[in-house]
């Protein structure tokens, strides 16, 4: 997929940032690196998965050794979302020859192949419980089948077949949920580079070491941290509406759903008549889950013409 300008300069504009860092990074110990770290800020809709996937390609592009990016969320739905798109959806073209996987289905051979480029996608939860002995942190725990140590010191090592370690990039999306455990969790990876994504980042205090090391010896001052993309860039490319027209109904739902049929017909019509014509969009927002004065676990149990949840009442209605 093609990007908008914006996009395209705000995903060379990190790429670049990091390859400069690569070539004189600072030093925790002889063996141990400062993470380069920067913030992408954008609104919801302008893209940022897209962004983001050209940073790690354009990243991928530069380093002498195929590196292994780690993507992480803290919903489950968008990692799904974002897995999905990126190994056989409409991004997956923009990572040609990458290898995308979930983080639980990845085997020590993929982590030592450094012939290809590695994407692990997963939720923050995989790795960020408190208690890392409990029965359900796969992670952490060894699989004597596949490997004697736990993935996730697999992934602190991360070998390739001559033994040099593979570049380690932390990608998060929706970063404005990143926590300080869940920061002391992906330093103990030892990354080479964190990327953190949202339309209202927040730093947790965990990363104020790392970030206080870039501006102290490196001179990076705020604005060195983070990239932004202005949304009147991304509302004149039209990825996000300019107009929204918000309606409250104190009315039967049959009603309601019949005037904002009425008016969307109004609508689409004068929409034709314009020199560049759109498709207006309608949302009806109710308490989905809600029936009036019966359980939802009796509603369930009757058969569906009888069935008074939200949902089934407003399709009945429609069709």
């Amino acid at each position: 997929m093609d990007l908008f300008g914006f996009q395209d300069r705000a995903s060379t504009q990190i790429a670049s940032r990091f390859a400069e860092y690569s070539r004189d990074p600072l030093m925790v110990s002889r063996t141990l690196t400062v993470p380069f770290f920067q913030t992408l800020v954008a609104i919801t809709g302008s893209g940022k998965t897209l962004v983001l996937a050209d940073i790690i390609k354009q990243m991928n592009d530069e380093m002498p050794i195929s590196p292994i990016f780690l993507w992480v969320s803290k919903g489950k739905i968008v990692v799904s979302q974002t897995l999905e798109n990126l190994s056989n959806g409409k991004y997956a073209q923009n990572l040609p020859g990458f290898d995308v996987l979930p983080l639980l289905e990845v085997q020590t051979d993929h982590l030592n192949n450094s012939s290809s480029p590695l994407l692990l996608v997963a939720t923050v939860g995989k790795f960020t419980r408190e208690d890392t002995e409990s029965g359900d942190r796969k992670i952490f725990q060894a699989q004597f089948d596949a490997a004697p140590e736990s993935l996730w010191e697999l992934l602190k090592r991360r070998e390739d077949e001559k033994r040099f370690k593979r570049p380690l990039i932390v990608i998060y999306d929706e970063g404005h949920n990143l926590s300080d455990l869940q920061s002391e969790r992906i330093l103990e990876l030892a990354p080479d580079g964190i990327i953190a994504a949202s339309a209202t980042m927040s730093i947790p205090k965990r990363l104020n070491s790392t970030i206080g090391r870039l501006q102290s010896d490196k001179g990076w001052e705020d604005k060195d941290l983070t990239t932004s993309i202005s949304s009147k860039a991304v509302v004149e490319s039209g990825l996000v509406k300019e107009t929204i027209s918000i309606d409250g109904y104190v009315t039967p739902m049959q009603q309601a759903v019949d005037n904002m049929l009425a008016d969307m017909k109004i609508a689409r019509a004068a929409a034709q008549q314009l020199a560049d014509p759109f498709i207006p969009k309608a949302i009806y927002v109710c308490s989905t889950n809600a029936v009036d004065g019966v359980p939802i676990a009796e509603d369930v149990k009757r058969p569906f013409v009888d069935r008074q949840a939200r949902p089934i009442l407003i399709w009945r209605h429609l069709v």
